[in-house]
C-alpha cells in the first residue's frame, strides 16, 4: 500500500496496480458518510443524505461535526468502480450473461436472487471461461460444498421416509391388535348376551312349566 500518487508514464498492468495501492491507502483515511443525527434517531437509518437544515453546522462544515461527501475522496478515476483486482464487476443472474464477459477488465458477481442450480452453472462455465467471480472465493470448494450438502439433503430425506415408513407399520400393528381386542370384547359381550338370554328363556320355560303344573 502507497500513499504516494502512482506516475502516468508506468505501463498499464504496473499503474492499475498502483492505482489500487493508492486507492487502498486513500480508503484508510475515508470516513463513513452517515445521515444528519442517525445516532439520534433510529428511524431515520444510516444511509447518506445531504444535510440542508439552515443551521446545520454539518452543512456549514463546522469543526467536530461529521465529514460531508466531497470530490475529495473520490478513488483514481482509471479504477473508479472497480473491485479489488482492478476489473469491473458484471451482475449475472443466468449463464448466457457470461457470453459477452471481457475476463482481462471483467469479473462477474452472482446475483443473490439465484438459485443453487444455475448458480452451480454459472461458477462451472465461467471456470471454463477463466472469469473471476468476485463474491465466490474459491469456485471448487463451493462447488464441492454444493455436492455435500446435496448427498446430505438426500441422506436425511431418506431417513426421514424410512422412519415415516416405519412409524407407519407400527400405527398399523397397534390398530390391528386394537381391533382385535375389540372383536374379542365384542365376541365375549356377545357370548354372555347369549348366556343371559338362555337363561332367561329357561327361567320362562320353567314359569310356564310351573303353571301349567298347577292347573
Amino acid at each position: 500500500m502507497t500513499s504516494e500518487k502512482p506516475e502516468k508514464n508506468q505501463n498499464s498492468q504496473d499503474h492499475v496496480k498502483a492505482q489500487l495501492s493508492y486507492r487502498k491507502h486513500l480508503k484508510t483515511r475515508k470516513p463513513n458518510f452517515i445521515r444528519q443525527d442517525a445516532h439520534k434517531k433510529m428511524r431515520l437509518g444510516e444511509k447518506w443524505r445531504k444535510p440542508k437544515g439552515i443551521q446545520s453546522k454539518m452543512r456549514l462544515h463546522r469543526r467536530g461535526y461529521r465529514k460531508s461527501v466531497s470530490k475529495g475522496y473520490k478513488s483514481p478515476k482509471a479504477i473508479r468502480g472497480t473491485i479489488c483486482d482492478g476489473l469491473f464487476p458484471v451482475y449475472v443472474d443466468n449463464i448466457s450473461k457470461l457470453e459477452g464477459i471481457d475476463s482481462k477488465t471483467q469479473a462477474i458477481i452472482i446475483m443473490a436472487k439465484t438459485g443453487v442450480r444455475k448458480k452451480v452453472e454459472i461458477v462451472k462455465k465461467a471456470q471454463e471461461l477463466k472469469i473471476l467471480i468476485a463474491n465466490v472465493k474459491d469456485p471448487v470448494k463451493y462447488l464441492q460444498e454444493v455436492v455435500d450438502k446435496q448427498k446430505q439433503k438426500s441422506k436425511v430425506k431418506k431417513q426421514k421416509a424410512k422412519d415415516k415408513e416405519e412409524k407407519k407399520k407400527k400405527l398399523d400393528k397397534k390398530l390391528d391388535k386394537e381391533a382385535k381386542k375389540k372383536d374379542s370384547i365384542e365376541n365375549i359381550a356377545d357370548e354372555a348376551g347369549d348366556k343371559l338370554e338362555k337363561e332367561k328363556k329357561k327361567e320362562r320355560d320353567k314359569l310356564l312349566t310351573a303353571k301349567d303344573g298347577g292347573y
